[in-house]
């Protein structure tokens, strides 16, 4: 039971520090991994922040984070859109929270970004992301592109 209970420790705490680089305090980084664990607190947006400016993410998204963020599995893009020439115009369709939206912006502060989201929740937490930043040439919608999602 004990050595049990000390790899599982390991384990938060490995993943504990793996959030580091886009959280502001540990104790924010141990709220959201023991959010992870909790089923009902999964919806609880956490606050975050990338480049020093803030952005929440839900406990249900931390796939998403760590995709985006913490692996950069979008940098490809961000390298097409810091290419010379007029700022480019982007869709995020099926925003979610708004990560990749964020991605964008900070490889290119000048891109024209269209955040589409039909999600009420995944919605809420992109419009607090969105009002945080204060980006005149981010707009978020809560659109699908299709009827059905």
């Amino acid at each position: 039971m004990i050595p049990r209970f000390w790899a599982r420790l390991r384990r938060f705490w490995a993943a504990t520090r793996r959030l580091r680089p886009v959280t502001a305090t540990l104790w924010e980084t141990v709220g959201f991994q023991a959010a992870r664990r909790f089923r009902p607190a999964q919806s609880w947006p956490f606050r975050f922040q990338t480049a020093g400016r803030p952005f929440w993410v839900r406990p249900a998204d931390a796939c998403a984070l760590e995709e985006v963020l913490l692996n950069h599995e979008y940098g490809f893009v961000a390298e097409l859109v810091t290419r010379p020439g007029p700022p480019p115009v982007v869709i995020d369709a099926g925003a979610n929270i708004g990560l990749f939206s964020l991605v964008i912006l900070e490889a290119r502060p000048d891109a024209e970004v269209h955040s589409l989201e039909p999600g009420a929740p995944a919605f809420a937490v992109l419009q607090r992301t969105w009002a945080g930043r204060r980006c005149p040439n981010w707009h978020i919608h809560p659109l699908a592109l299709w009827r059905e999602a």
